[in-house]
């Protein structure tokens, strides 16, 4: 929990610097996606993946199940995700916002992205129960997501939660 709240505090505390520059780069982004007919959406993607979604996965997985390298996962995913973050802060959602909010779910929860991506699968499911307190930590942080962000409430109870 320790790595997820050095990720929360810091991001909050970017926050101030970027709610400026938010709506800006929304929307020149916005336009220049409508100008190229959405086609400008596919290089975004590929940065979004190979260099924030693959490592902060990769990174995750190495964090939930080798004890032993959890400080260097730590220390090399903290500022992936950080910097993940503002990449998706400044994004445009495009009408997209479930895949907004996975997105940003996916590094703001970090070290449990590799647990976000496998909530919906069973089998996986009853891995992450049997792990000690990993279930409970993963369900505070959707809770602490939650707080606050009805995109990310809806998100969360349609995607993850099914209710």
């Amino acid at each position: 929990m320790l790595t997820n709240n050095i990720i929360r505090i810091v991001t909050g505390l970017l926050g101030f610097v970027l709610i400026p520059i938010v709506p800006i780069s929304t929307f020149v982004l916005g336009l220049l996606v409508s100008l190229t007919f959405g086609l400008l959406l596919l290089p975004i993607s590929l940065v979004w993946s190979i260099l924030f979604y693959f490592p902060l996965l990769g990174l995750s997985y190495v964090y939930e199940n080798v004890k032993i390298l959890r400080p260097i996962a730590a220390i090399i995913g903290i500022p992936i995700a950080i910097v993940g973050e503002m990449f998706v802060s400044l994004m445009p959602s495009m009408g997209e916002n479930d895949s907004k909010m996975a997105k940003w779910l996916s590094t703001t929860s970090f070290p449990f992205t590799y647990s976000i991506s496998v909530f919906n699968n069973p089998n996986k499911l009853r891995y992450l129960m049997k792990k000690d307190g990993h279930y409970r930590m993963l369900l505070e942080i959707l809770y602490k997501e939650k707080n606050g962000n009805p995109l990310m409430t809806a998100y969360i109870d349609n995607n993850l939660l099914n209710k």
